[in-house]
């Protein structure tokens, strides 16, 4: 499964909420699948500025209710350090197992040619990785 599909079979599985796909993928790039990391709103907002800070919040605390996080403060820093998040990995898991709808065009997973065409005309090219 590519990353893309990834993408967007965990944004389908969220019911298309932008601000818990960022914060699941802030996390997982930050290796909170392995282990439990800190993460305040202030960093979080600062590697996503397209979210707020109650957005974050709220992100991580229905992330949380969910089961798809486990949060927790860490008891020897001070009261007002940042909480720490694991994300589940049977969850995730699970959520990755679940169907995708049975429509003729899946964004992020159905090729697009339209929009292939779009990002040619309109953006400009990327590097491409040299690979040894």
């Amino acid at each position: 499964m590519t990353e893309s599909e990834i993408t967007a079979r965990l944004l389908w599985a969220l019911r298309g909420n932008w601000a818990q796909l960022s914060v699941v993928c802030l996390l997982l790039h930050r290796h909170a699948a392995e282990h439990s990391v800190p993460l305040s709103w202030r960093e979080a907002v600062r590697h996503c500025p397209w979210l707020s800070r109650m957005t974050v919040a709220r992100a991580l605390s229905d992330l949380a209710d969910r089961g798809l996080l486990e949060a927790r403060a860490d008891p020897n820093a001070p009261s007002n350090a940042p909480r720490r998040y694991r994300v589940d990995v049977a969850q995730l898991a699970a959520l990755l197992a679940e169907p995708l709808p049975s429509g003729q065009v899946v964004p992020g997973l159905t090729p697009n040619p339209a929009l292939a065409a779009l990002g040619e005309r309109f953006l400009p090219p990327q590097p491409r990785e040299v690979s040894e």
